[in-house]
């Protein structure tokens, strides 16, 4: 016999023409659910039994962890909004599309932005009403540094969500009536008042980890010969000191070979793309579906390219000319030979690819699975670490660059932050100070005291 459920039984009323009736009758949330279904036998009733009794005991299980979710998002108690204040959920979304969406800011603040109000911060300020007395310091300290840490939520989403506040009563202010909101709340927030006991020694900033010479070139030696297909895709990495991103969205039309110069203007983004495909969903197309099936070939080859994700670099700079090394003037006529030897074995469909690097599909080389399978496994086979110990990031091939540039001090530090697309020489020294120090000159050498 099946193990019985409350409010789940089986009854017999033997004026029925099925006497044999399964009966539900409880409550789930505070609320009643009741049922019946009636069979010819008790064992036909049985049989169905456990399957309203698995029904039932789901229903419990869901209430329950709802019960527990909002009681873990402890929401303070506030007086009901009077007529015409605002509520911080739709003055939010307000602020998302009027202030934030594309093509006012990047994609990624957007749906950064986006998911840290609807993960953390919807779920308790969703009715607060956006005035001076409920949007006060005290409070929303309290929610940034206290509720959310007890969701355990990370002290780096923790200081997203403090920034992500700065930003929307910044806007905020402007919008509201006067005397409303006077004051942005989280302007004199500092991160450290965010920080629990266990998080004081929690690095936010991750300090430059560059490979040596020797490293690195092992590694260009091992991607070679193991992962052919995106050899030289690293070599840019290394030589040129381009963001990953920047790579990506590299084209023919960006090289002045003869010259040994690149235009580097575009990069790709993982969230411009997801943005676009969702605005492509959603119908925010710049024409209807059906006025694209109407127009030529090429058109319609331009319109299905639409959501590949590329977007201005993240210095939004459109005059860096960076200088290109004998290495990849070298290896880049190869790469031009063979996509196009690739291109006309597929039949020439279509315009011939404008990317520099492409996929055995012939579609741009992004930051995929392949490059950072290939990267992670020449650093475990080399056993490749940096000089504190930890385990490189592609990122770090940006820092190696740099930090060879400035330690084999070929050329000044105008020139390494010119590659690497700082405006000025300042964010270069911030970023890599130690390296700067190790070639400066010691005004102390040879004096005797």
């Amino acid at each position: 016999m099946v193990t019985r459920v409350v409010g789940v039984t089986i009854r017999c009323e033997v004026k029925r023409p099925l006497p044999w009736g399964l009966w539900i009758d409880t409550r789930i949330a505070g609320k009643r659910v009741a049922g019946a279904k009636f069979f010819a036998t008790e064992a036909e009733a049985e049989a169905q039994y456990a399957t309203a009794a698995a029904e039932i005991t789901r229903r419990r299980t869901e209430a329950e962890a709802q019960a527990q979710l909002q009681q873990a998002l402890n929401v303070p108690t506030l007086p009901q909004a009077p007529k015409g204040v605002a509520l911080f959920e739709p003055m939010a979304r307000t602020w998302l599309d009027q202030a934030v969406k594309p093509p006012r800011r990047a994609a990624s603040t957007y749906l950064g932005y986006e998911r840290l109000l609807r993960l953390y911060l919807f779920p308790v300020m969703r009715t607060w009403p956006v005035t001076d007395d409920v949007m006060s310091t005290m409070r929303l300290t309290q929610v940034l540094s206290t509720t959310l840490y007890d969701k355990q939520v990370s002290l780096p989403n923790r200081i997203a969500c403090l920034r992500c506040l700065g930003a929307f009563f910044q806007w905020a202010r402007t919008q509201l009536p006067p005397k409303t909101l006077q004051i942005n709340p989280v302007a004199g927030v500092g991160t450290d008042i965010l920080r629990q006991i266990d998080e004081l020694s929690i690095e936010l900033h991750q300090e430059p980890n560059p490979m040596t010479r020797v490293q690195v070139e092992a590694f260009l030696a091992w991607i070679g010969t193991h992962y052919p297909e995106v050899h030289e895709f690293f070599i840019w990495l290394v030589d040129a000191g381009s963001r990953v991103g920047e790579v990506s969205a590299l084209k023919w039309t960006h090289l002045e070979l003869a010259h040994g110069k690149a235009h580097i203007i575009d990069a790709f983004s993982w969230a411009q793309r997801t943005f676009e495909r969702r605005q492509e969903k959603a119908g925010h197309r710049t024409g209807s579906l059906g006025e694209a099936a109407a127009v030529a070939p090429e058109a319609r080859q331009r319109f299905r390219r639409r959501g590949e994700g590329e977007k201005d670099t993240k210095t939004h700079r459109t005059n860096q000319y960076i200088d290109l090394s004998d290495r990849l003037i070298e290896v880049l006529p190869l790469v031009k030979a063979r996509n196009l030897e690739a291109w006309m074995k597929r039949g020439r469909y279509g315009v011939e690819p404008p990317h520099i690097f492409l996929t055995s599909k012939l579609t741009p080389r992004r930051p995929d699975r392949i490059v950072y399978r290939a990267f992670h496994e020449a650093c475990a086979a080399l056993q490749l670490k940096g000089q504190t110990g930890e385990a490189f990031t592609i990122h770090c091939l940006r820092d190696t660059f740099a930090t060879l540039a400035i330690l084999e001090g070929k050329l000044d530090l105008g020139w390494v932050a010119m590659m690497l697309g700082h405006s000025t020489e300042d964010t270069l020294k911030k970023h890599y100070f130690k390296w700067v120090r190790l070639v400066a000159t010691n005004p102390l050498a040879g004096i005797r005291r």
